[in-house]
């Protein structure tokens, strides 16, 4: 909640500008079997009615957004509640997102929130009927069967090593991050050092902002502690952005910067997520199983 954007307008004042989703992968360890299990919680940004709102500019851009992306789940909810052959969710990443919790083998709860206030009876009376299209769908709610915990570990295990593998050879290459042949070695430690420190302001950041939030979800925080994290996540976040512009220009210099190659970037995505997966299996196991650890990878 402390990462999403508000702004007011004539109707809240304090309106989210995004739709919020909290996806949480649980695996459960028992003896040597595993199962998997998804939670996902999702907060709905509301429609709203511009001509109302009274929003413009940047505020009334994000609200035609959210409203397109609702109006899309909407026809996803009636696709599915009629039965139809075609169910548009490729139409909004929103749908795409909620794609397993509506039309898979979830069991799904849904919270409607309406105003009680009459000259909102439209909007009230749009969002029940959004909830009655909600209750005609139904899903096929299904226990995960569990897994051979060791099997399921040397499954990902091998996966890691060969794209560990895959990952250095495209290295090899020259399919990876690399400097001109020109370019001076203090240039490039101080690339490497910026590099460092953007990371660890925006980490710097997060933390702050995952602060803010316990703060705020108290009710008793002084304001003074508030105003204080609050300083420290707009400090870190304007760190973060000097270092990138200086990055930038690091960058555009000629025959000094050379990217990364798409294919060497997927890659690398897959060996973190793979590392993520063993990571979290050997945590649930209590600890690496067979003398296996995992190496984070740059």
């Amino acid at each position: 909640e402390g990462t999403r954007t508000a702004v007011g307008h004539a109707l809240n004042a304090r309106s989210s500008r995004s739709h919020c989703l909290v996806h949480l992968h649980l695996t459960q360890h028992v003896g040597k079997k595993i199962s998997k299990r998804q939670l996902l919680f999702v907060d709905l940004a509301g429609s709203e009615r511009i001509l109302k709102s009274g929003v413009e500019g940047a505020a009334r851009l994000q609200a035609t957004a959210i409203n397109g992306s609702l109006t899309t789940l909407g026809k996803v909810i009636r696709a599915l509640g009629t039965g139809s052959a075609h169910v548009p969710y490729r139409d909004s990443t929103l749908t795409m997102l909620l794609r397993s919790s509506l039309g898979g083998k979830a069991s799904t709860s849904v919270v409607i929130q309406i105003a009680p206030d009459s000259e909102h009876a439209e909007e009230s009376a749009c969002s029940l009927e959004f909830g009655q299209r909600m209750a005609e769908v139904r899903n096929t709610a299904t226990v995960t069967m569990t897994q051979d915990a060791q099997g399921e570990l040397e499954c990902i295990r091998a996966q890691l090593v060969n794209a560990r593998a895959q990952l250095a050879k495209l290295e090899l290459d020259g399919m990876g991050e690399g400097f001109g042949p020109g370019s001076a070695p203090n240039e490039i430690r101080s690339f490497q050092e910026n590099v460092k420190r953007v990371a660890a302001e925006e980490a710097a950041a997060r933390m702050a902002k995952a602060e803010l939030a316990e703060l705020r979800a108290s009710g008793n925080a002084p304001a003074a502690a508030i105003a204080a994290v609050s300083a420290r996540i707009q400090n870190a976040m304007a760190e973060a952005e000097n270092y990138k512009m200086i990055l930038l220009r690091q960058k555009s210099i000629k025959g000094f910067y050379i990217p990364p190659k798409p294919g060497y970037l997927a890659k690398g995505a897959e060996v973190r997520d793979l590392e993520a997966k063993l990571a979290q299996l050997e945590v649930s196991a209590g600890g690496p199983i067979g003398g296996y650890a995992t190496s984070s990878s740059q």
